[in-house]
């Protein structure tokens, strides 16, 4: 049984609030029928993709939403419906972009390994962490959208992570469309940032809540400072770096 796990990010480094990664992981055979089955809710919507942002919005494919509250609940169920079938699990890590911007200030860090490399690098620790606990033996393969927010040249998930089957795609090809579970992974972000920022429970989270969710954790500015006292290698000073 060979699993696949699929992140993506909510936020961006140029922003004060919350930027978070998510990864969702779930076999190959079950990817293959989640990435029928969401396809199909896409099309009956007329929706190119799923992106959280957008939808949150009622923007791009989902202008005009917003008054159409039975549309939107409906939609988003049905994604739901096929994650709870399908995913094994998911991870969320995520910061204040702020609280990080400080933190460098105060240790004279250099923002060469930023929010984004910390909280999907921590995302995927976990999930490793899960498939050796709980499916020894077995493999897996981690997946990142090429040129996602936040990705640096000087410094990558594939390098930190060099042991591993880390691979770095392209979201959409002519050939192949829109990675699928990529937008899974983006949901999830979304959902939890959301969640963190407002401290609102609301329907999607307590259905994600409800699935399986290996790890949900918005780290604290007494925690990077633990972090960046604990692992230096992803807080290098300016000296160093």
């Amino acid at each position: 049984m060979t699993f696949v796990a699929a992140y993506d990010a909510s936020g961006h480094e140029g922003s004060p609030e919350i930027l978070g990664a998510a990864g969702v992981v779930a076999t190959e055979e079950a990817w293959r029928a989640f990435e029928e089955q969401w396809s199909a809710v896409l099309a009956e919507y007329n929706v190119s993709r799923f992106r959280h942002a957008k939808f949150k919005a009622s923007e791009g494919d989902f202008k005009g939403w917003k008054i159409h509250e039975k549309k939107r609940q409906a939609f988003y169920g049905s994604l739901l419906d096929i994650m709870e079938a399908h995913v094994a699990g998911w991870a969320f890590y995520g910061m204040r972009v702020d609280e990080f911007a400080r933190l460098s200030t105060e240790h004279h860090l250099t923002l060469l390994r930023g929010p984004y490399l910390m909280s999907a690098s921590n995302a995927l620790i976990k999930i490793k962490m899960w498939k050796q606990e709980e499916h020894p033996g077995e493999t897996i393969s981690h997946y990142i959208a090429r040129g996602d927010r936040g990705q640096r040249p000087g410094v990558t998930l594939e390098q930190l992570f060099k042991h591993d089957d880390v691979i770095s795609i392209h979201e959409y090809t002519k050939e192949r469309g829109y990675y699928i579970p990529f937008q899974a992974a983006d949901l999830v972000a979304g959902v939890r940032a959301t969640y963190h920022e407002s401290k609102q429970l609301r329907y999607p989270d307590r259905r994600l809540l409800a699935m399986n969710g290996i790890h949900d954790e918005l780290l604290t500015e007494n925690g990077l400072r633990g972090l960046a006292l604990a692992f230096p290698e992803f807080f290098p000073s300016r000296e160093q770096s």
